[in-house]
Order: C-alpha cells, then sequence, then structure tokens
C-alpha cells in the first residue's frame, strides 16, 4: 500500500508560502541570455533570442502565442503578452475558432476583434409563436409570421398629400450618362466573400472579368436611365432570416431579422446610384444636420458628444434639459413607397433619381429560405429591401422630415439628433411650463 495522505498543518502551509517560487522551465537551450535593462524586458524587439523562457525553438520573443505566454509567465509585464485575434481566412475553411494573429492596433480593430469574441448564434428558426400564443413549426405559416407581417404597413397612413403617380414627369428625362470610370470604381469597391444572390454571381468573378465586361455594363446601366425601368429580373430576391443577437426569447418573431440577397449586377448599378444620390442628398442639404449615423465623417461618438455638451451647455445656462427617444419599429419594411418617392421630388432630387428609384421599388418579389427550405416568390409592395445599397441614404432622406433641419447648435434651446432609426428630440427651458409654448418639432 502506498504511502498514506496527510494533511499540512497551518504552520506547514503559511512555510510553503513563504518559499520563493521558481518558474518551471522546459526549454532545450543550454543558455539563456539575459536583458540588460528592466526597460529591454518589455519591449519584444529589443530582447535575445534566447530570453524566453520555455521556448523550444530559437526564434524572436513575442513571435508565437507560445512564447508570449512563457515570457509574461517570467516577467510579469502586462506589455509581453500580445493579444491574439482568430484568422478569418481559416475560419472560414475550418468552420470554428482557430489560432490567432497579431490583432492590428487602432480604433477600427477593436470592432474587428469584438466581432470574434461574440458567442455564434444558431443559424436555426425555433417554433414561433402565432398571436393566438400557440407555437408552430409549419415553415410556410413561419415565413408568413416572419417576412410578410413585417412587409406591409400595418397601420393606415395618410398619404392625401402624395402625389401617387409619375404622370407631371416629362416622357424623355436628361440625365448625365454613367462613365467607364464610376463602373470600374463601383467593382472594386465590391466586397469580396459575400453571400450571392439569385443570380449566383460572386464579386470576385466581376473584378476579375472587369475590362472585358464593363463597356457592357456601361451601355446596359445608360440603357436603364434612358428608359427609366429597372430590370425585372434584378427585382427578384433571396430573402433568408437571421437572428437579432441577445434576444430571450427566440420564438416571438421580432427577434429575428429579412436580410435580401440581391442580384450581383443589380446591386452595383445601386451602388453607382447610391454615390450620386449621397452627393446630391449632401450638397442639397436633403439629409438633416442631426444626422450621425450612415453618413462619411459622422458616426456614434459625434452624437454622443453633442448629446452631453448641449445638455452641459443648458445646465450652465441654469435651464432644464429634457428629451423624448424614439426608436422605429421595423423602419426598413415600413417605409411607405409613395410618401418616399414623393420626399425625393419636394426636396428637388433630379427627376432621372426619382424615376429610377420608383421603378425599383415597385413591383418587387422575394423567395424565403427557411432553414433549408425556399418558398415560391411572393410580391413586395412596401419598405426598402434590406442589403440594397441605397438601403441607408433612401431611409435617411425619408426620415429627415422626423428632425429639426436647422444645423446643430449648442446655443439653441431645441435640438434633433439621429442615428438612422434612432431619434432624440432635446428641448431645454427656465421652467418646467407645459403650456402655452410652441413645439418646434415635426
Amino acid at each position: 500500500m502506498g504511502k498514506p495522505r496527510c494533511r499540512k498543518t497551518t504552520t506547514d502551509f503559511h512555510h510553503t508560502l513563504e518559499q520563493p517560487r521558481v518558474q518551471p522551465s522546459t526549454c532545450t537551450h543550454k543558455t539563456h541570455a539575459k536583458p540588460k535593462q528592466t526597460r529591454e524586458v518589455g519591449n519584444p524587439e529589443h530582447l535575445p533570442e534566447e530570453t524566453v523562457v520555455g521556448c523550444k525553438h530559437p526564434q524572436p520573443a513575442g513571435k508565437s502565442k507560445e512564447c508570449s505566454k512563457k515570457r509574461h509567465a517570467q516577467t510579469q509585464n502586462p506589455n509581453d503578452q500580445t493579444t491574439l485575434l482568430p484568422d478569418p481566412r481559416k475560419l472560414q475553411d475550418q468552420g470554428g475558432r482557430t489560432e490567432g494573429v497579431p490583432l492590428e492596433k487602432g480604433p477600427e480593430h477593436a470592432f474587428q476583434a469584438f466581432k470574434f469574441t461574440k458567442d455564434r448564434e444558431p443559424h436555426n428558426i425555433n417554433p414561433l409563436r402565432t398571436k393566438n400564443g400557440n407555437l408552430t413549426m409549419e415553415v410556410e405559416r413561419m415565413a408568413t409570421i416572419l417576412f410578410k407581417g413585417k412587409s406591409a404597413i400595418q397601420t393606415e397612413c395618410d398619404v392625401s398629400d402624395v402625389l401617387t403617380n409619375l404622370s407631371p414627369l416629362p416622357e424623355c428625362i436628361p440625365f448625365p450618362p454613367i462613365t467607364k470610370g464610376e463602373i470600374e470604381t463601383g467593382i472594386e469597391m465590391l466586397p469580396n466573400q459575400k453571400a450571392t444572390g439569385p443570380d449566383g454571381i460572386p464579386n470576385e468573378a466581376l473584378k476579375m472579368a472587369k475590362p472585358i465586361i464593363t463597356p457592357h455594363l456601361m451601355k446596359a446601366f445608360n440603357e436603364c436611365l434612358q428608359n427609366g425601368e429597372f430590370p425585372k429580373n434584378w427585382k427578384i430576391a433571396m430573402t433568408v432570416i437571421l437572428r437579432k443577437a441577445a434576444k430571450e426569447d427566440y420564438s416571438n418573431p421580432n427577434a429575428y431579422r429579412p436580410i435580401a440577397l440581391l442580384n450581383t449586377l443589380g446591386k452595383l448599378f445601386k451602388r453607382i446610384m447610391n454615390d450620386r444620390l449621397v452627393h446630391w442628398a449632401e450638397s442639397s442639404g436633403a439629409i438633416a444636420q442631426g444626422h450621425m449615423g450612415g453618413r462619411k465623417g459622422h458616426n456614434i461618438n459625434d452624437a454622443l458628444v453633442l448629446l452631453t455638451s448641449w445638455i452641459k451647455a443648458k445646465w450652465r445656462e441654469g435651464k432644464i434639459a429634457t428629451g423624448t427617444f424614439h426608436d422605429m419599429k421595423s423602419a426598413y419594411p415600413m417605409v411607405h413607397k409613395e410618401r418616399l418617392i414623393h420626399t425625393l421630388r419636394s426636396k428637388g432630387a433630379p427627376n432621372y433619381f426619382v424615376v429610377i428609384i420608383n421603378s425599383f421599388l415597385s413591383n418587387r418579389h422575394t423567395k424565403i429560405k427557411l432553414n433549408d427550405f425556399i418558398l415560391d416568390a411572393f410580391s413586395i409592395q412596401q419598405g426598402i429591401p434590406q442589403g440594397s445599397p441605397l438601403l441607408v441614404s433612401l431611409y435617411l432622406i425619408h426620415n429627415s422630415s422626423l428632425l429639426l433641419t436647422n444645423p446643430p447648435n449648442l446655443k439653441e434651446d431645441q435640438l434633433s439628433i439621429a442615428y438612422i432609426d434612432d431619434i432624440v428630440h432635446l428641448s431645454a427651458a427656465k421652467h418646467q411650463d407645459t403650456q402655452g409654448n410652441n413645439d418646434p418639432f415635426p
């Protein structure tokens, strides 16, 4: 029999804690060079090749995950620990999390790192709860609940002030032709490794064939503008249903988001049109200045700085600051097409913009891919397809009337700030008087 296991006394335990800790070493090197100064220990570039304890191969310190951990254990210096990030290419090849690559410095890479720290959401759809409270797993009924219910306007809209047709516009509308440079730039800006639409053409194929197809695309796109027609084949989308992150109940249909996978050539055409639309909207003031999302040179930090600065400015003036926060439910699918076209015309958009966008949003169809099933195509009459390059620009123009159009000014007592579909209206006054004041907000 083996020796019985004895329990150490408290005295022996404290005596053990007082003994100096010896770092175990598994390195096969015979000698270890020592750093000359403490400053050099924290800088991997100044460390000799054999400094790292436990390294099995002579290599510069900090060049591998194993050496980084060993050096950090030896020096206890936070700078000796390399931050690692999973390689997206390996993730795609192996379908899971693998070894990492060094994380580049800079705030723009923080979001990239955060993306790989999140748990992966399952792609399947849970049984959905109907209006009666019952769960259903019928594919057609689930598709109706998830998409068809969100693709139609659920409330009555007052469109008495909206022109429902484009008859006042002339039949022949002049337009600046799409150039070869616009098409080449649009092709180069297409992202790689994106899901294809019903046509099955990847963006990489357009980039490889750019010298050959550019003249033909230029002719086809200009024909679309001349005729004022968006091709019917480009109006057919494949809609996939994705889970929204961190939802408590996935039997609730609102915990899912429909994403439209569009035809690649149609997306290229809309990308070119979006560049023109953004240039017109920014130069003409069609987008309210309080919009901080979806625009170049603006981000969420600008919105937060403006919000806090305005509130502190009003406090220094001895005023009470109040605000109302609004979030648009199912913002993109709930856009009323006729009102959007009316907004474009009232803001002075070029006629060829109005005609081609009206054609793009009319007579659309989509197929729904739900788990492993693909349902037959059905018609969509309202909303802007999520996944379209025109999505954000059209929506910002559409809801800009909800904001104050004056440029943000800390001296003003009323202010509107928006980030896509999230809007806050701010107001300040000396006293909380709810009567006798005109409401400046739309």
